[in-house]
């Protein structure tokens, strides 16, 4: 088998699966103390800034060995796995988990900032809550902050968080140089004071803390805090638990047989053919299907809620009459004999409602397929007439930019349709973001003057163009492309006058002292490239188009149930 192929050798540096039974904050309701406005704590963090202004981000990375053994490390089964959903994947949701403060302190020189290391950090010390106290202090100053996190097994009666604090703070400029200064520290924190250390915030449904960060990536709270600590465990070379999620009955009705007891499967599967996971202690069960092959049930699950009715010409008499997947290695046809939409869970909602506009759009939009939009916006004189026989239209049809007809597409359907995506908490999306109120407002005035400008685009250069003026970074001509020297590719450079003008001044960008934290926030730069191409399309599509699209996308934003199976727009 292929997978077989990439087996490792032999177990030496092989993952180690370590984790935490006890479990014992599993309580989803944990969230920051209240505390009234106005009222003063020294544990006060912020959040909700943004890299606009003056800001402080602090990153949060969990697991992390922090020197310790592989052995030692203690990881936490996820909140309530037993009657949730199995986590769905990541679609383009950004796994960065960070908390950017407005801060409104003057940078300190290098003089201020040693002689409060030594003060604050005794201080630090003596405090009930060290970490809550040196956060709320570094945040107050721009910087960036690194904040590492594990649990560890040190003794028989010695289970401690451990954390680790790394803090760039950016000081007073020495002429036209940038100057700055780096402060450590490591936190111990015995397993039953954890909850202690919760910082009271400005209001009741603060998530944006460091305590809840690190609390809703250590129980995998969501899917999004779920998947970013497995893709750490991964990281430092350690296994993620086996979680035993909410069963799934359907999935018994497909001719499958879920083995649940080691060495019962066939001799020689013993790893996923898609995975390449060892079956009982890297994934799940393993499951075999009717030919005889097998998959680890993460996978087959995968392969079973993406199943379609696509069959190859070749192939109508083997057509089931109802979607189907196939198995990776043989192709034999897997029926899938119930509707998936019919079996959807509360917790899975957002997300099923999110993959179902990203399928249409992936499907119906995409820039292949976009040619039946531009041939009816051609018919219907929206745009110029251009040789459709030609099947390339998104490279020869050009359009006039109508600015009310293309803000009413993006506000009515691209921003609506982004912001169904399932972050885990709504204010995590990028929609949500001062950043991304800046460039709505960049986009609609560039709509506006484009359209004074009565200039014709076709497609690719309309969002090639609205990439270069809302981002910090300009064209310059063709270089040689290093990896095919008979080729050029187009390189792009940052305008650093646009930058230092706007961004530059709030964020640290220097590599070497940025701790690895983004520049701007996660998921942002995705967003910002989705909405330049999607207002792109729209100034294509005439407004009598995309009624329909408006429709079922408020409705689909406006009702928590699943009302769209067989809506005759994704049928269409």
């Amino acid at each position: 088998m292929l997978a077989k192929a990439r087996k490792r050798s032999s177990t030496a540096g092989k993952r180690v699966r370590i984790f935490d039974t006890s479990n014992y904050h599993d309580d989803p309701s944990i969230r920051p103390l209240y505390m009234p406005p106005g009222a003063v704590s020294e544990f006060h963090f912020r959040g909700g800034g943004s890299v606009l202004q003056p800001n402080h981000i602090t990153r949060y990375v969990y697991p992390t060995l922090l020197g310790y053994p592989k052995s030692a490390l203690r990881l936490q089964m996820p909140s309530h796995a037993a009657t949730r959903s199995r986590p769905h994947d990541q679609g383009m949701c950004d796994n960065t988990f960070v908390t950017i403060s407005p801060v409104g302190k003057p940078r300190p020189n290098k003089a201020q900032f040693q002689s409060w290391i030594v003060n604050e950090k005794e201080r630090d010390k003596k405090c009930p809550n060290p970490v809550g106290r040196a956060m709320r202090r570094v945040t107050g100053f721009r910087g960036n902050t690194m904040l590492e996190c594990g649990k560890f097994k040190l003794g028989p009666d010695r289970l401690v968080y451990v954390l680790k604090r790394t803090t760039v703070l950016w000081c007073q400029e020495q002429g036209q140089q940038r100057t700055y200064a780096t402060d450590t520290a490591r936190y111990e924190i015995r397993a039953d004071k954890w909850r202690d250390m919760r910082p009271r915030t400005a209001e009741p449904d603060e998530h944006d803390c460091w305590w809840v960060r690190l609390y809703d990536l250590m129980n995998g709270s969501y899917d999004r805090a779920y998947w970013a600590a497995k893709e750490q465990m991964e990281s430092v070379g350690v296994v993620a638990p086996i979680v035993r999620w909410l069963p799934r009955p359907d999935l018994e009705q497909q001719k499958i047989k879920i083995i649940r007891t080691g060495g019962s499967q066939p001799e020689g599967e013993d790893m996923c053919m898609i995975c390449s996971e060892d079956y009982f202690t890297e994934t799940d069960y393993p499951v075999l299907l009717p030919c005889k092959h097998c998959l680890c049930l993460p996978c087959m699950v995968k392969f079973s809620d993406m199943a379609d009715n696509k069959l190859d010409a070749s192939e109508v008499d083997k057509d089931p009459g109802c979607p189907f997947w196939r198995c990776p290695l043989c192709r034999h046809i897997m029926p899938v004999k119930y509707d998936r939409l019919s079996v959807v869970k509360p917790d899975e909602f957002n997300y099923w409602r999110w993959y179902t506009m990203k399928e249409y759009m992936e499907k119906k939009m995409s820039n292949r397929d976009f040619n039946t939009y531009l041939s009816m916006a051609m018919y219907s004189e929206y745009i110029p007439h251009f040789d459709v026989s030609q099947n390339n239209g998104i490279d020869i049809a050009k359009t006039q930019v109508r600015a009310k007809d293309a803000i009413q597409f993006i506000e009515k359907f691209a921003i609506p349709v982004y912001k169904l995506m399932p972050y885990g908490y709504s204010t995590d999306n990028p929609v949500t973001f001062p950043e991304s109120d800046w460039l709505l407002k960049a986009i609609k005035h560039e709509l506006q003057s484009l359209e004074s400008g009565k200039q014709a685009w076709t497609l690719p250069s309309l969002t090639r163009h609205f990439e270069l003026v809302t981002g910090f970074e300009k064209e310059v001509e063709f270089v040689p492309d290093p990896a095919f020297p008979n080729r050029k590719q187009m390189k792009r450079v940052r305008n650093e006058q646009q930058w230092r003008n706007s961004i530059g001044k709030c964020v640290i960008d220097d590599k070497q002292f940025n701790l690895g934290n983004p520049i701007v926030p996660p998921g942002y730069d995705v967003y910002r490239k989705y909405l330049c191409g999607w207002t792109a399309k729209g100034c294509f599509l005439a407004p009598d188009m995309m009624v329909k699209h408006y429709e079922f996308v408020a409705r689909l934003g406006r009702e928590n149930r699943v009302w769209w199976k067989g809506h005759e727009l994704l049928k269409s």
